[in-house]
């Protein structure tokens, strides 16, 4: 779970909305926490990058717990940290495909699995539905689907049946610095 949101955010970031600080509150009955769980900011000694910090009681950490490098091609790679050190391989792979979406990619090693784990489509709401795969086959019904909100980000669903939620369980937004 922790990985796909990051996935998710890393997507609202490519999309026109670079040098921009977004987080993540929890969603209770549709009604987000006050207190964000995860912020994703630019990062200060590379304009190509972005940290990811969580959060404790609505504290954000000191370091970041992970990087997203989004690399000249427009790939994107997750990296972990250790004591706010980046990992030399990445987590995850996040790539463009031929259907306007992205793919994501588990790693071993750093070098990205053959077959995708997650397909992310957009849908006809402005938002993307978030597809499992298994086996590199994607899944007929989204496992998540992400509406635009008021507030420049999206509100995460998670589907049943390929129906999403009536109430968000995840709220993406955008920071005004």
């Amino acid at each position: 779970m922790k990985i796909l949101s990051l996935s998710l955010l890393a997507i609202c970031i490519s999309l026109g909305l670079r040098a921009q600080t977004f987080q993540t509150f929890p969603a209770q009955n549709g009604i987000p926490s006050i207190l964000p769980n995860t912020t994703v900011k630019p990062a200060t000694t590379n304009s190509n990058s972005f940290n990811v910090y969580q959060h404790q009681n609505g504290i954000q950490n000191i370091t970041p717990s992970q990087v997203i490098q989004v690399n000249p091609n427009g790939t994107k790679e997750i990296y972990n940290t250790q004591y706010g050190i980046r990992e030399i391989t990445p987590a995850q792979v996040i790539k463009s495909n031929m259907t306007g979406g992205y793919d994501i990619y588990d790693t071993q090693y750093g070098i990205p699995n053959i077959t995708p784990s997650k397909s992310i489509q957009p849908n006809y709401q402005g938002g993307y539905d978030v597809y499992n795969n298994n086996h590199g086959i994607r899944e007929i019904t989204p496992a998540k689907t992400l509406k635009p909100n008021q507030s420049g980000g999206f509100d995460v669903h998670q589907n049943q049946n390929g129906i999403p939620s009536l109430l968000p369980n995840t709220v993406i937004k955008k920071r005004d610095d």
